[in-house]
C-alpha cells in the first residue's frame, strides 16, 4: 500500500494515555508516527475510561505536536456482557463516521480492544487496518476460564485474519501466533530497543554482579509491573 498522501488514524482504548509508562508509551508512538513521510497526516482517536479521562486530556493538551487532530471519548466500563456489547457497537459507529468524514486511509489499531472497534470500518469502508499486536491478552487474562477462553481465542483468530496487516513487538510473539492461524502481511518491530545502546557487555555484567554481591548466585530479574488483573502475580512468584 502506497503511503503517499495517506491519512493515518492511531486508534486506542482504555488506558493508553494514562500516567507513568502508558503516557510515555503514547508519547513515543505519537512522535514516531509523526515522523512519517511528507504528505501524510496523523489523526488520534481514543476511547478512555472516565477515571483516566482528565489525565488523557492533560497529556493531549500538553503535547508539543502540531497538526494532529486528537479526539478522546470517555465511557463507562461495561459491568456485564450486554453493556460491553453496547459500548463496542457505539464505538464502532463513531470510528466509522470519523473515518468517512476524514477519509482515513489506514487505522493503526493498538491492541485487541481497539481492533474490535474497527468491525464496521472493515466491512463498510475501504480503510485498511493494521493490527498492533502487543501482547497475548486473552491468554493472560482468561486462560483459566475453560468455557470463555476457547471462544475468545476463536474470536482472536478471526481478528487476525480480518486485518490487512499485523505489527508484532517480538519474533517470539509472531512465532506464537503463527501456530494459531496463517498470518496476513506482517512486520516485527521490537519495543524501541536500540541494540547499539543496550548490547551485552561482560565487563558491565561482572561489575554489576560484584556491586550487588551476587557473583556466584543465580539471579532472576523481572522488568515490568505485576498487575493482578493481567499478570497472575501469584503464579509468577511460584515460577
Amino acid at each position: 500500500m502506497s503511503t503517499k498522501n495517506n491519512k493515518i488514524l492511531f486508534l486506542s482504548t482504555g488506558t493508553i494515555i494514562k500516567e507513568c509508562g502508558y503516557k510515555n508509551c503514547f508519547l513515543n508512538r505519537v512522535y514516531a508516527i509523526n515522523s512519517i513521510k511528507e504528505g501524510e497526516k496523523l489523526f488520534i482517536l481514543s476511547f478512555d475510561l472516565y477515571y483516566s479521562f482528565k489525565e488523557s486530556q492533560n497529556v493531549v493538551n500538553n503535547l508539543n505536536v502540531s497538526g494532529i487532530d486528537t479526539n478522546i471519548y470517555p465511557f463507562e466500563r461495561g459491568r456485564n456482557i450486554v453493556q460491553k456489547a453496547v459500548n463496542i457497537i457505539k464505538h464502532n459507529l463513531i470510528v466509522l463516521k470519523y473515518c468517512k468524514k476524514n477519509k482515513i486511509s489506514l487505522i493503526n489499531a493498538a491492541g485487541h480492544s481497539a481492533l474490535l472497534r474497527c468491525i464496521l470500518v472493515k466491512y463498510l469502508s475501504t480503510t485498511k487496518i493494521l493490527f498492533y499486536l502487543d501482547g497475548v491478552h486473552f491468554d493472560e487474562k482468561y486462560s483459566q476460564r475453560k468455557r470463555l477462553y476457547p471462544l475468545l481465542k476463536s474470536i482472536e483468530k478471526r481478528m487476525i485474519l480480518s486485518s490487512d496487516g499485523i505489527s508484532f513487538v517480538s519474533s517470539a510473539m509472531k512465532d506464537y501466533y503463527s501456530t494459531i492461524t496463517n498470518l496476513p502481511k506482517n512486520i516485527v518491530i521490537p519495543n524501541s530497543v536500540d541494540f547499539n545502546l543496550f548490547s551485552f557487555s561482560q565487563e558491565k555484567r561482572t561489575e554489576m554482579r560484584f556491586m550487588l554481591e551476587v557473583q556466584n548466585k543465580f539471579v532472576f530479574a523481572y522488568a515490568g509491573e505485576i498487575f493482578e488483573e493481567w499478570h497472575l502475580g501469584k503464579e509468577m512468584i511460584k515460577i
